[in-house]
């Protein structure tokens, strides 16, 4: 912990004394570094015995500032895109190691007063932690399967003025930290942490105060197409093939906010296998698909959508698990008027399932 604190002293002074940061390249920008004190959340009991200590970590963030020339930069408030490091424990050295995560994020501006903002900010990138699973030498370690693992994190941060440029910021974070089922074991740690740092705020003075533009509904319809790869949870040597699609209605309603409906099939190659294993000598050849019906929510971000889908297997319903409900958490960016690519992580329930890439193709 000694080193994190040389390395929080050092880019505090930095960031507040050298004039040259104020360079062009860093105009209408946030640059913070925080400290970080948290706890493992303990989904299942195994967390309780293995986890010695607190979560303790450093984090530096760099943001910049959207221009205001699109319509979304203003009816969000002008957000801002960014990239932070963090490297933190992870309450046991010896079995979980320690995490260095990159993420870019945006931030978006809950409030925003001369000498007080409070953000909510939202990421996902990649983490490598020092420690994973190995049946000889790690096997404990049930959490994670390898040593790079998709990070997601979001974060509550109040800021306050105390000179000049320089603000002191604290907040909660909230973080996941797993393989997305491409490895096993994936069971994910998650944590939440308190943290309090410094910020040099560069931000320019905008007006912030202009009516949003006059928004028309529509409604809209797309067919979507999905693929991703998978390891079953008995730990199986091979990666199983999943396909999937989906056609679904969306109303647009205002700038920010759509709702759906739609249908999906689902194609799982890994189910006859996993049936075998629970001793179904032959399973039928239709048990690799399931259908089900889906509602959807749409957070609309420029050319950047996050949707939501809660659905229920009807028709081809899991032979496997028996499972009744299915989430899908959707990150897309539309490439030109009508094709959007698009990444997904579906769950049933809050079990993740598979984690796929996929295209889309829309019409209005």
């Amino acid at each position: 912990m000694n080193r994190i604190r040389i390395v929080y002293f050092i880019v505090f002074f930095i960031g507040a004394w050298i004039p040259n940061l104020q360079a062009q390249i860093l105009n209408n920008s946030r640059i913070s570094t925080d400290l970080q004190y948290g706890f493992l959340i303990p989904e299942y009991s195994f967390f309780s015995y293995l986890t010695h200590e607190p979560i303790r970590g450093i984090e530096l963030n760099a943001a910049k500032e959207f221009s205001g020339k699109q319509i979304w930069h203003k009816v969000y408030r002008y957000p801002e895109l960014g990239f932070s490091l963090l490297y933190t424990t992870l309450g046991n050295d010896d079995v979980f190691g320690r995490a260095w995560t990159l993420q870019p994020f945006m931030s978006f501006k809950l409030l925003n007063r001369p000498k007080f903002i409070l953000d909510f900010r939202i990421g996902t990138g990649i983490g490598y932690v020092t420690k994973y699973f190995n049946a000889e030498t790690n096997y404990q370690n049930i959490a994670l399967g390898s040593a790079l693992n998709v990070y997601f994190n979001s974060q509550i941060k109040a800021n306050f003025k105390i000179w000049n440029q320089l603000y002191l910021n604290a907040g909660l974070s909230f973080s996941h930290l797993s393989n997305a089922n491409l490895a096993e074991p994936n069971i994910g740690l998650n944590t939440i942490s308190a943290f309090l740092g410094a910020e040099l705020n560069l931000l320019e003075e905008k007006n912030r105060k202009e009516p949003n533009p006059v928004f028309d509904d529509y409604n809209e319809f797309d067919i979507s197409i999905y693929s991703g790869l998978k390891k079953t949870r008995r730990f199986a040597a091979n990666r199983f093939v999943t396909i999937s699609s989906a056609f679904e209605y969306r109303r647009h309603m205002g700038h920010k906010l759509a709702l759906g409906a739609g249908v999906d099939v689902f194609y799982d190659s890994s189910i006859p296998t996993e049936m075998r294993l629970k001793g179904e000598e032959n399973p039928s050849d239709w048990s690799v698909l399931k259908t089900g019906i889906h509602v959807s929510q749409t957070i609309k971000v420029g050319t950047v959508s996050l949707i939501i889908q809660e659905g229920i297997y009807v028709g081809m319903v899991d032979k496997l698990e028996g499972q009744t409900f299915y989430n899908r958490g959707i990150l897309r960016y539309q490439v030109s008027k009508k094709w959007y690519v698009q990444a997904s992580m579906k769950t049933n329930l809050m079990v993740l399932d598979v984690m796929e890439i996929g295209l889309a193709y829309a019409i209005q």
